[in-house]
């Protein structure tokens, strides 16, 4: 995707990891989230967690332009919205790990 002329606009499309977009109360204290564009999506069903994903790309801070997909399987039974939240927060932390070591 990054090689095609379209890609700009497709990267400025995704929401900035705790800045904006669906994610923007997520995990504010994730080191370089101003660097991680994100996807998000999550499949619900029958009152469980079936899948919770992240993907996208990371501007890292060795200055590498990474392209991830995190997928988290069966996470658990959903009672509040912020169960889906804690799944997401917890992916916010590993991408903020891969932002600050790759």
């Amino acid at each position: 995707m990054s090689r095609l002329p379209i890609y700009t606009a497709y990267l400025n499309a995704l929401p900035i990891l705790g800045v904006d977009g669906s994610l923007a109360a997520i995990d504010k204290n994730v080191e370089g989230k101003e660097h991680i564009f994100v996807k998000s999506g999550a499949t619900v069903s029958n009152g469980q967690m079936i899948a919770m994903n992240m993907a996208g790309y990371i501007d890292a801070k060795s200055g590498r332009h990474l392209a991830y997909a995190l997928f988290v399987n069966n996470a658990g039974p959903v009672t509040a919205l912020t169960d889906t939240l804690d799944v997401f927060d917890d992916e916010a932390q590993i991408l903020g790990i891969v932002y600050s070591k790759y």
